[in-house]
């Protein structure tokens, strides 16, 4: 348990914390991401995209030479709905064995920054027993030295997360021209990220969270995006440098990370209806526990 409690930490950290100009035409006459500047384009699409208050998603998530993972590299994929109004969303994660320990599907359910995750029956007897782990972002922040308190998309199933991403859009944003994503013709843009920028656009009571999450990514996130026809982001990639980031020492246990993580992420069925169920009490197990336990075996 201790050897993947670094890898958890910052795991943490890379899902907690995933607009510009806006004139009178914006919702007015329904204003095309195609009459926008790259940039403003790109930010807008992070509020535009909110307003359709619900979606499906699929995402991957692939790691590169990472040290301590065998093979180096990574790759779950995950689909489900998010409701982003509620903050509330269900998915499921497909992993394949990690160093000869198959993992297989999660299933989850994301509600605020709490993550509730059901792990196969081969993996549950080893994490308290009970079908289901309860893993609260804002707590488990905390122990790594890190706060994600008020950060509204702090959880892994929460697209908001990246969609807040976007607000950070650097002016090195262009256009590289129309592609289709399942089957829509979208606008595809390509930049960067200063998460700085990310921060001094989020809402008063959230942006001194922001600012520290920036300086824990200390870098800026090459990303790419692909906006619909009604302003609406459909497709999203990002880049992490791990060597780069600036992890407090509990975070890491002790070792820099190195490699990198890409993140994509797609979005469609937009005003999808979304139905969430929290797992009952007797069926959890805090992970706050499991670390307890963990820290203090030998």
């Amino acid at each position: 348990m201790r050897r993947w409690r670094g890898v958890v930490m910052a795991g943490a950290v890379l899902f907690a914390g995933a607009c510009g100009s806006s004139s009178s035409e914006d919702g007015a006459t329904g204003t095309k991401a195609k009459e926008l500047t790259p940039l403003e384009a790109v930010v807008a699409s992070s509020n535009k995209t909110v307003e359709a208050k619900s979606s499906r998603m699929a995402f991957t998530l692939l790691t590169q030479g990472v040290q301590g993972l065998p093979g180096g590299s990574l790759t779950i994929t995950g689909e489900g709905a998010f409701d982003y109004a509620g903050r509330q969303g269900t998915f499921t994660m497909n992993v394949p064995a990690i160093g000869g320990m198959q993992v297989g599907q999660i299933e989850a359910v994301s509600t605020g920054s709490t993550i509730y995750q059901k792990f196969p029956p081969q993996l549950a007897s080893a994490l308290g027993g009970k079908p289901w782990v309860k893993i609260d972002l804002d707590q488990v922040g905390k122990s790594a030295g890190i706060d994600f308190n008020s950060i509204s998309q702090a959880s892994s199933g929460d697209p908001t997360q990246a969609l807040q991403f976007l607000k950070g859009a650097g002016a090195d944003m262009v256009e590289v021209g129309k592609e289709q994503v399942r089957g829509e013709v979208v606008t595809h843009y390509r930049g960067t990220i200063d998460m700085n920028k990310a921060a001094a656009a989020a809402p008063p009571e959230q942006q001194q969270t922001y600012q520290k999450l920036a300086q824990i990514y200390g870098q800026p996130l090459p990303v790419e995006a692909w906006v619909d026809g009604e302003g609406r982001l459909r497709k999203m990639t990002y880049a992490v440098d791990l060597a780069r980031l600036n992890l407090p020492p509990q975070a890491g246990a002790g070792q820099k990370p190195t490699g990198n993580l890409n993140f994509t992420m797609e979005l469609f069925d937009f005003g999808a209806p979304v139905s969430v169920t929290v797992p009952p009490a007797d069926q959890v197990t805090d992970f706050t526990q499991l670390l307890g336990t963990a820290g203090g075996g030998r």
